[in-house]
């Protein structure tokens, strides 16, 4: 049934006419972001940021602003480029079909320091397709398809169809839009947070999810919701459990400074959704409150970026999970992050940041094993997990107009806190990081090219190196990673 679906919705986005209409920004576009934030960093004046994805209207006229008012005088972008690409997400062309095509590739060598037995090349490989029709006025129909192949299948939500081969529907909605009101249903990767990083409520890093979505957009404030259905939990004996999430944000845009306020719960149940979780008004701390009988992962997130023309871009996140109103049965466990974008004067064409993220012991982890915050086995917040702290630095260089080079650091510390192992021992007192802690070091060096209009390449070379890896003494691993993107749109 899944599959004719897909092939329905495959046909009908190359068989239907069109009408001109708006489009959001692809969450993987990731230069495309990078640039952006640069651009918006020393020039000021911004689109929605902590709403993911951009809208591409919004990202058009903020471009075409900087670039009558002459702003990027000292900066060497090619804004013409960066114009028509975010042009591709808001008119369409001739036949009423817009499309990316994604040809990515990764090969990988790693090596275990007690076992050079299994030192071996990885490769995982694959082709995005994308496009989108509008059928009537304010309706649009998106879908990107994803084909690939890898020597290790781990994808824990797709099955290969023949060796390692595989290939399914990544994101595809329906979307209707009228007056600041939109809707969609269909298939979307969640995530909402500061612009600049993943979000600890919703990273944007989880596997897509089929969810039904609205929003309310009209300055100075944004209002967004969405349900989804996570994969399922099977108990002890026959019980199983479905296991959903609802959130709803509230956004705020004063002149340089940007505040969300997110509520989010997941919940397990053996039979469907519950109706006042669906229900995008209700508070849902509330409502946990008042019907007694589950405890379920309630999370509150607040997030902010300030920025101004000329200074230093500041953007934060501060998660609690747990909430405890009366402030005594338990302390919150919490995660923050706080981060810095500048560009250096006299210096351009230079784009540094500068980051700090640290999650608690216990934060995303429940008693009830389905209630945790996992989705296919990966965490939906911060990508890694719980009980561990990152610094990251980065330094973007424009070379020329079509050119840029970026070098990337990070270290990662994780103790042996896990958001599938509830904690058994004392929530106050523990060491942060716990236990036996692994130590990642992270460097890469992206290099991208943009020799016309449709179409950019994107080589980049990472290095990795693990100590007490998987939290076990003294165990090393180094990783070296060689990725090559191709990205063209018509």
């Amino acid at each position: 049934m899944k599959s004719t679906l897909s092939y329905i919705l495959i046909l009908t986005v190359f068989a239907l006419p069109a009408f001109p209409q708006n489009l959001e920004i692809s969450l993987e576009n990731e230069q495309f972001y990078q640039v952006l934030y640069h651009l918006i960093t020393a020039c000021g004046g911004t689109p929605w940021l902590n709403s993911y994805p951009l809208d591409a209207e919004e990202v058009h006229s903020f471009l075409t602003r900087i670039e009558q008012e002459n702003l990027t005088n000292k900066l060497i972008y090619d804004i013409k480029y960066f114009k028509d690409r975010s042009l591709f997400y808001t008119q369409n062309r001739a036949f009423g079909l817009n499309y990316f095509a994604d040809i990515r590739a990764d090969v990988q060598r790693s090596a275990v320091n007690d076992f050079p037995e299994h030192e071996k090349l990885h490769y995982i490989t694959w082709l995005d397709l994308e496009g989108s029709i509008y059928p009537l006025e304010h309706l649009q129909i998106y879908a990107k398809i994803r084909l690939g192949a890898t020597d290790s299948f781990t994808v824990p939500y797709l099955r290969p169809w023949q060796k390692n081969f595989y290939g399914y529907l990544h994101t595809g909605y329906l979307s209707y839009s009228s007056s600041g009101f939109n809707i969609q249903l269909g298939r979307q990767i969640p995530r909402w947070g500061p612009p600049f990083s993943e979000g600890l409520m919703l990273s944007g890093e989880t596997a897509p999810c089929d969810m039904i979505r609205l929003s309310y957009k009209h300055d100075p404030f944004f209002i967004q919701y969405f349900s989804t259905r996570l994969d399922d939990y099977e108990g002890a004996g026959d019980s199983l459990y479905h296991r959903f999430i609802s959130t709803h944000r509230i956004g705020f845009k004063a002149k340089d400074l940007e505040v969300g306020f997110s509520e989010l719960t997941l919940y397990g149940r053996p039979g469907g959704p519950e109706w006042y979780y669906l229900n995008p008004l209700t508070i849902y701390y509330f409502e946990q409150w008042n019907h007694r009988g589950y405890d379920d992962n309630l999370f509150f997130s607040l997030d902010l970026v300030y920025s101004r023309p000329s200074w230093p871009q500041v953007y934060a996140e501060w998660l609690i999970d747990d909430f405890q109103i009366d402030f005594v049965s338990e302390p919150h466990e919490t995660g923050w992050k706080v981060g810095l974008n500048f560009v250096p004067p006299g210096f351009e064409q230079l784009y540094a940041n500068l980051e700090y993220t640290r999650i608690a012991n216990w934060v995303y982890s429940k008693f009830e094993a389905y209630d945790n915050y996992l989705y296919n086995g990966q965490p939906i917040g911060f990508p890694w997990g719980c009980d561990v702290d990152r610094i990251r630095a980065g330094l973007r260089y424009q070379i020329r107009r079509d050119l840029s080079l970026q070098l990337r650091y990070e270290r990662i510390r994780n103790g042996e806190g896990q958001i599938w192992r509830y904690f058994d021992g004392p929530v106050t007192g523990t060491k942060f990081p716990s236990g036996i802690v692994e130590t990642t070091d992270r460097l890469e060096l992206i290099t991208l090219w943009y020799p016309c209009s449709q179409i950019y390449l994107q080589p980049s070379l990472e290095y990795r190196k693990v100590q007490n890896a998987a939290n076990q003494d003294g165990h090393e691993k180094d990783l070296i990673s060689l990725k090559f993107l191709l990205n063209i749109y018509h």
